[in-house]
């Protein structure tokens, strides 16, 4: 079979260290096992970036790699603002903002919000020219059969649309997360979110969606042809698997230890239930507070702060800060139970955090909490599919219940590890659908089309 040129589109890619970085970089190593010629264009990481190399690979040297970025005009009049804005009031903290009663705190939220969203527009537009004049300045675009933008951002969608209509490129549009989120957005902003996002499916040959729940959600009034949207899970590559765990303080091998890696949304994912539940059970006698730790690392460790003094659990939760994947990894690696957050609402369904698939790749056990006023949620099916843990939502049916079968969890586990000094994983074969290298097919099956 002769080799597929294929145009890859992301502002998310490795080495950068983002959370959307580990899709496409992941698609692209196994579009290349399989024969495929990839060029990746995104951008080039300015001095703040943080950068991860843990999932460079062999595949990456393979590929042709082209960084473009930002023009100068923006770079000096909004991108070094932006940075200075969010460092006194970061997007997360929208949400908690809009949760305030008093009508200046309200005036205040929407103000960020409308800023957000307009910096967003103008970046997007901004790098959208430049790659633009990149690939007609020096990319010969007919070398290609295909190209595949990747959401977040929009600049990727807009310049495929491009090089679809101007040069009939066959085009993928994958969409890691929805463009109209209801989370840090307002009824304007979601039906300008909404036009763009059905724009791009309808120009596209196919959308791929990482979640039912989210698909349905495009589609809900049946706008578009079932046939050109795709259901492709985000997922796990078994070659992460870290073979030199971290070496622990000999005191502590016999801890029982639940972690929380990754962002809070400003609260939009709230942990409070883990926190009254590991509370009751040491006031039930069923758990030595000297024999647990709470481990979290990300930015917003003062979340959980307040939470800890409030449960006077303060002295079990431990703050590693932000840390890189691979470092992110070993403390997984290193605990017994995962705690995996999301939230479902009426609008934001089928929101699929991608800690899950790093818990499918580590075999530990999952802690799942679920916020939201919608119960039955993609991620409780998911859990329950795969027999990965539990999970405990906001919105069930039976609240009661629910609390009970999700302390009876830890309980039984803190157990199992009192007893046995590990737990067992308990996960069944269905988590190999959500292998790297099989979703990789689904995108190929596409492209053959």
């Amino acid at each position: 079979m002769n080799k597929k040129n294929i145009l890859f589109i992301a502002t998310a890619f490795s080495p950068e260290n983002a959370v959307g970085s580990v899709r496409t970089t992941k698609i692209v190593k196994f579009l290349v096992r399989n024969n495929y010629n990839i060029t990746v264009i995104s951008p080039k990481l300015h001095n703040g970036s943080s950068l991860d190399y843990s999932i460079e690979c062999e595949e990456l040297k393979q590929v042709g790699r082209i960084t473009v970025p930002h023009s100068k005009l923006f770079e000096s009049l909004l991108l070094k603002k932006r940075n200075k804005l969010l460092e006194k009031k970061s997007a997360t903290n929208f949400i908690v903002n809009k949760n305030k009663k008093s009508l200046v705190s309200t005036i205040k939220s929407q103000f960020y919000i409308y800023v957000h969203f307009i910096y967003t527009i103008l970046r997007n537009l901004d790098w959208t020219r430049k790659v633009k004049k990149q690939i007609s300045e020096n990319i010969d675009i007919s070398c290609y059969d295909a190209v595949i933008s990747s959401y977040p951002s929009l600049s990727a969608h807009w310049i495929s649309s491009h090089l679809s209509k101007k040069h009939g490129l066959f085009w993928i549009a994958d969409f890691r997360d929805p463009i109209n989120y209801e989370a840090n957005s307002n009824a304007i902003i979601i039906r300008i979110n909404t036009y763009f996002q059905d724009k791009i499916i309808n120009q596209s040959n196919f959308s791929t969606i990482v979640s039912n729940d989210f698909l349905k959600k495009i589609n809900f009034k049946n706008k578009f042809d079932t046939n050109k949207l795709k259901y492709i899970p985000n997922g796990f590559d078994t070659d992460d698997l870290i073979n030199k765990e971290i070496e622990l303080d000999p005191s502590k091998k016999q801890l029982f230890k639940i972690c929380y890696v990754g962002s809070l949304y400003g609260g939009k994912r709230n942990l409070e239930i883990l926190f009254k539940t590991i509370k009751e059970l040491i006031n039930e006698n069923k758990i030595e507070i000297s024999k647990i730790e709470i481990i979290y690392a990300g930015k917003e460790f003062e979340l959980l702060n307040v939470l800890s003094k409030k449960y006077n659990l303060k002295e079990i939760l431990i703050n590693k800060g932000f840390v890189s994947r691979l470092e992110s990894m070993k403390i997984q690696s290193n605990s017994d139970l995962i705690v995996i957050a999301t939230w479902n609402t009426k609008f934001d369904k089928g929101v699929m955090t991608g800690k899950l698939y790093e818990c499918l790749l580590t075999k530990k056990m999952v802690l799942g909490i679920v916020n939201g006023t919608i119960p039955n949620s993609e991620l409780k099916r998911v859990i329950t599919d795969i027999n990965g843990g539990i999970v405990y939502e906001d919105s069930a049916l039976n609240l009661t219940e629910e609390y009970l079968h999700f302390k009876d969890y830890i309980h039984e586990k803190y157990n199992e590890k009192e007893k046995t000094g590990k737990l067992t994983s308990t996960y069944n074969s269905t988590i190999e659908n959500f292998n790297y290298s099989k979703i990789t097919n689904s995108f190929i099956n596409l492209l053959n089309e």
